[in-house]
């Protein structure tokens, strides 16, 4: 058993090396719809969802990072890089600045307690 990025297992399970018991994200995933998740299989409130975003040093002006965000979520929006990155079961989600910086937050927060939960501390 084991948890895994589908983007870096996807072509082992279409080859039938790995057989997915269930997904650990909120929702079923498009490309194994008929998967269920690790909440329909009994294991409620486990989510687990890899993610990959940018971000800069502190004192980097709302100016500048305004600008790269247009670029980054313009680009993202291409459908090209669109359809790559979904053939590798990639969700875009390209949100504005502080719709990221809440989303870290919250998995901050949601694994610190984890961590506290099964008494693990950072030296």
């Amino acid at each position: 058993m084991m948890f895994a990025n589908l983007s870096e297992v996807a072509p082992h399970i279409e080859a039938g090396r790995i057989r997915v018991l269930a997904v650990a994200t909120r929702q079923r995933v498009g490309s194994l719809a008929q998967v269920p998740t690790v909440s329909e299989v009994g294991v409620p409130g486990l989510e687990s969802a890899s993610w990959f975003g940018m971000v800069a040093p502190a004192a980097t002006t709302k100016e500048i990072i305004k600008r790269i965000n247009t670029a980054v979520v313009s680009s993202l929006q291409a459908p090209a890089l669109r359809a790559h990155l979904l053939a590798q079961s990639l969700y875009v989600v390209g949100d504005r600045p502080e719709q990221f910086a809440a989303f870290i937050r919250s998995e901050t927060a949601k694994y610190a307690q984890v961590l506290s939960a099964i008494n693990i501390t950072a030296d």
